[in-house]
């Protein structure tokens, strides 16, 4: 994907799902949301995945933040630096 295209959710979730790779699991829905707004600021495409229910149990598994395999190294990285 070229610098500055972003992909739609419907196109992540057409890809195959071995080329998503998860780069942080945290909590709530809350923090993964943050988590997948800050990766897409620096261009990295980012969606979530949970299996808490439909929400009934939103604590059971946590919420998985999924990136392109191609985009771990990266994202990691962001992720490593924390907050500025």
């Amino acid at each position: 994907m070229a610098s500055g295209d972003h992909e739609s959710h419907a196109e992540q979730a057409t890809r195959a799902p071995s080329s998503l790779t998860a780069v942080a699991s945290v909590p709530t829905h809350a923090e993964a949301d943050l988590i997948v707004g800050m990766l897409k600021a620096y261009g990295v495409g980012a969606i979530t995945s949970a299996d808490d229910m439909g929400g009934a149990y939103p604590s059971l598994m946590g919420v998985r933040v999924l990136v392109d395999a191609a985009d771990v190294k990266v994202a990691t990285e962001l992720l490593d630096q924390g907050p500025s």
